[in-house]
């Protein structure tokens, strides 16, 4: 009766290999961190983006490079960081054009940005989409992306539902 055991146990180990080795195993393909608004004029074509530290941490700057295609002249203008957490707005912070380049900036195929960015200490943990719009003098948009990060991960996140419904527009109705 023991040997028969054995060999009911073996069957059953075999065919769970079987299955296992029949098994297609789907991975998907990594999820970007960041897309273009949908709205997004292309005054300004994002065509780099990079965070650090990645993921951000809670309540220390980030510092936000973004390249890309400028097809027009910026004599002022501002960026806007708007940080949500579950399609609630958690933080914004606003960054002059001027503070951080040479105004007038020039029409440039690969202009780059580089500023400084801050989620609050209190803020929670979990998965961001933080919209990122280049505005002009007039506050007219320029360009728009929107970044997706997890700051207990770090790990880029699932599109599982369009972003852009989250708003490319800034938080202040403008």
């Amino acid at each position: 009766m023991v040997s028969n055991l054995h060999l009911v146990l073996a069957a059953c180990v075999l065919a769970c290999l079987a299955h296992a080795t029949a098994t297609t195993i789907s991975v998907d393909a990594p999820t970007p961190l960041w897309t273009e608004c949908s709205n997004t004029s292309h005054g300004f074509t994002v065509t780099n983006l990079s965070l650090s530290p990645d993921p951000p941490v809670l309540g220390k700057n980030m510092t936000v490079t973004i390249t890309g295609d400028l097809s027009e002249a910026i004599s002022a203008g501002e960026f806007s960081v708007n940080f949500t957490f579950a399609d609630v707005p958690v933080s914004r912070t606003t960054v002059s054009v001027c503070d951080i380049a040479t105004c007038p900036v020039p029409p440039n195929p690969s202009a780059v940005f580089v500023f400084q960015a801050i989620l609050p200490s209190q803020a929670p943990t979990g998965p961001y989409v933080t919209n990122i719009i280049l505005s002009n003098s007039s506050l007219a948009q320029v360009g728009c992306v929107n970044v997706r990060f997890d700051i207990s991960t770090g790990l880029a996140l699932d599109h599982d539902h369009d972003i852009d419904t989250l708003g490319d527009s800034p938080l202040d109705g403008s």
